[in-house]
């Protein structure tokens, strides 16, 4: 089985590529990786932050026809239910229209094998523009989804359009109360990568931001190292549960248009709905 893993930033991803050994490929203009994992073939690609420059990742990427696509890294709780290092599978992916009809769906024995491993799984993530950077933000948010992050729905999106089975699960950095030292935005490249040298001006404008950062960086760390190993046992499982014949991460037959179903029924909507009102924390 070929799966395709999404990350914005190598931050995020580094703990497991360590882990696993991941060596480099030449793809294009953005980083790509390859590893075998258990039965599965995993291809993760860099894709930088925000929709514009994943979109013409994962594009490239799809050119690799993976079986299996997962968008990773991490994202900001929207609720205090949510701990930061916590799983969160997503059920849908709302960009800024929050239109029901543009939410991607991530396939349902995907979810339910993400949720047999330990994730949470949850009703949305949003995917906006910009970075969430305050905890006042995060609560006008909160009632739209449970966490937010900026490249899921691109994401999503491209693996339906090419009728490929895929996941939203994210790992939260920065908890539903805590704002960001400082405005991420104003660090970010054209090319959606951070700047050192925007992160420096940042940290001198405002030098008290410097401890918060340092906390920041060691904290993003442990979760780094938390998602990376649950993807490790996850992507490992995922080839060994797919039945002989069945298209891989669907649990169905394609039918003969090359569709897929992947609605869920009454029992596991309830069950997804269940996981509010429950505090989640991560590993």
């Amino acid at each position: 089985m070929k799966v395709l893993v999404t990350f914005a930033l190598d931050h995020e991803f580094g703990p497991w590529r360590r882990m696993r050994g991941f060596r480099r490929m030449v793809q294009g203009s953005h980083p790509c990786y390859e590893a075998r994992v258990g039965a599965s073939q995993v291809r993760v690609l860099l894709t930088g932050v925000g929709c514009r420059t994943a979109g013409d990742a994962i594009r490239a990427g799809f050119r690799w026809s993976p079986d299996v696509v997962i968008s990773s890294g991490f994202a900001g709780a929207l609720r205090p239910v949510y701990g930061r290092g916590a799983i969160l599978a997503a059920r849908r992916v709302f960009d800024e229209r929050l239109d029901p009809r543009f939410a991607p769906e991530s396939d349902r024995s995907l979810l339910r094998s993400a949720s047999e491993q330990g994730a949470a799984p949850v009703e949305a993530f949003y995917t906006r523009d910009t970075i969430c950077l305050t905890a006042h933000d995060k609560r006008l948010l909160s009632p739209r989804a449970d966490a937010v992050e900026m490249e899921s729905s691109i994401v999503m999106s491209c693996a339906q359009r090419e009728l490929v089975p895929a996941i939203a699960l994210r790992a939260i950095s920065d908890t539903s109360d805590e704002d960001l030292p400082f405005d991420f935005n104003k660090v970010l490249t054209g090319g959606g990568q951070v700047s050192i040298s925007r992160v420096l001006g940042q940290v001198a404008l405002g030098p008290r931001s410097l401890r918060a950062l340092v906390r920041l960086s060691t904290q993003s760390r442990v979760v780094a190292e938390s998602l990376g190993r649950f993807l490790d046992t996850y992507v490992g499982r995922l080839a060994l549960e797919q039945p002989e014949g069945r298209r891989p991460g669907l649990g169905l037959p394609v039918d003969r248009g090359g569709r897929f179903g992947n609605r869920l029924n009454h029992r596991e909507q309830r069950a997804i709905g269940g996981s509010k009102g429950q505090e989640v924390r991560g590993g």
